[in-house]
């Protein structure tokens, strides 16, 4: 999932920000209220 949202230029939507956090070029949000 990470390396298809780098290779396309997308943010990645997840509430696992911790678990994606150490990838490098990977960009999060968080959508959780």
């Amino acid at each position: 999932i990470a390396g298809v949202a780098i290779a396309n230029n997308l943010v990645l939507i997840t509430h696992n920000q911790k678990h994606f956090s150490k990838i490098e070029g990977l960009e999060l949000e968080d959508w959780t209220l």
